[in-house]
């Protein structure tokens, strides 16, 4: 394959520069022996483009459906896994080129691997490289960890890890650490994911307990135990050899040292809330307080405040110490009348428990049926 460093590449009539990329050969045949084209690779990450190839090869990859075409072109995460998932995203003939744009633009200091397959070359070709440069500056580090309160319950679901900088990818799982009331770690405690669960600036990153060990009556709970036990202390550990995105280990490991507490198991329900009305002229927050913690990133994403007319109202959300209620604060004086909280069904707590339906549903034979409407609406009046 022919890498270009030094030129200029169109796409969709912008005329971007290019930088050079060092690119380590993983394949089957020599380069030599192939028509692979040339690598390129936008500046910003936003896409990955196969240029040069010739007019036949490009004709097939067209004739192909769009699922078989996302096969020919294949980006991954340089990790220690066995057999990681392609990074999310789409391929596309554009421009007399191939071009595999990611969900998510490339993150710099992260090692990517580029896998073509036929009919785009003849025998499966892989090319590892790293995007972007390392960068100078202060080095990032753990801002938050949620739930943010010292006593969770045995049925945990998930954890937010939040940071200063985005992050690098495909390294998070062997930075991350459950210890034990004996102090050892746990290795089976969280479900690793080849396509590991960022937000799109990577600061936010979501690690799962392993659900097979949280919910009853499966194989791993049975096997391994549960992941947490009630009546006992435990540890998180994020340690600093963790890479930002930069290339820079993390300034300090973090620990969030908690206690474990009975499973919650009810399923969510709204009419164990406490909602307080601001008053008319003011831009005092609306408030809601909740019965138990709620999942800290829904909760700041999925309420909305509608009036009347069913307009969403503009303001500021904020989430209470422990994730125990949501204020929301107008951008411009609240004007009586009356308004709704609106409460998509979709919304947990950290547990897995939804609106009307609990996580371990199974074990709930008095829940006739499942919630089937989308949305709950707490109407409040503004005097």
């Amino acid at each position: 394959m022919r890498l270009i460093t030094s030129r200029h590449f169109g796409l969709a009539g912008a005329w971007l520069p290019l930088f050079a990329i060092h690119v380590c050969l993983l394949a089957y045949a020599a380069a030599a022996a192939e028509n692979l084209g040339e690598l390129v690779i936008d500046p910003a990450g936003a896409w990955i483009a196969i240029d040069k190839l010739n007019s036949t090869t490009l004709e097939q990859v067209k004739k192909l459906s769009e699922q078989d075409q996302s096969q020919v072109l294949q980006l991954f995460v340089q990790s220690e896994l066995r057999d990681p998932p392609p990074v999310a995203g789409s391929v596309a003939v554009a421009q007399g080129r191939l071009v595999l744009t990611p969900r998510y633009p490339l993150v710099p200091g992260t090692k990517y691997l580029i896998m073509q397959k036929p009919p785009l070359v003849a025998r499966a070709t892989a090319l590892a490289f790293q995007f972007g440069e390392k960068k100078s500056g202060k080095p990032g580090r753990v801002s938050a960890i949620y739930p943010s309160a010292d006593r969770l319950p045995e049925n945990l679901l998930r954890f937010y890890i939040f940071f200063s900088k985005p992050m690098s990818r495909g390294e998070a799982y062997s930075h991350i650490h459950l210890l034990g009331p004996d102090g050892k770690a746990d290795d089976a405690a969280f479900l690793e994911l080849g396509e590991e669960l960022w937000d799109g600036s990577h600061t936010r990153f979501t690690l799962l307990c392993d659900p097979g060990r949280v919910k009853r009556g499966l194989k791993p709970r049975e096997e391994l135990g549960s992941v947490l036990h009630a009546g006992k202390d435990y540890t998180l550990v994020v340690d600093a050899a963790w890479h930002d995105a930069s290339g820079q280990p993390l300034a300090e490991s973090m620990q969030k040292k908690f206690h474990v507490v009975d499973p919650i198991e009810a399923p969510i329900d709204t009419g164990q809330w406490h909602l307080e009305a601001p008053a008319a002229g003011t831009q005092e927050p609306a408030t809601l307080r909740f019965d138990r913690p709620l999942d800290r990133a829904l909760v700041e994403r999925l309420f909305e405040i509608v009036e009347g007319k069913g307009e969403p109202i503009a303001g500021r959300v904020e989430v209470d110490e422990h994730e125990m209620g949501w204020r929301f604060t107008p951008s411009e004086k609240w004007v009586a009348g009356d308004y709704q909280v609106v409460v998509p069904t979709v919304l947990e707590d950290p547990s897995g428990n939804r609106i009307g339906r609990a996580f371990e549903v199974d074990e709930f034979p008095a829940v006739q049926q499942s919630i089937t409407q989308k949305s709950i609406s707490l109407p409040f009046r503004v005097k």
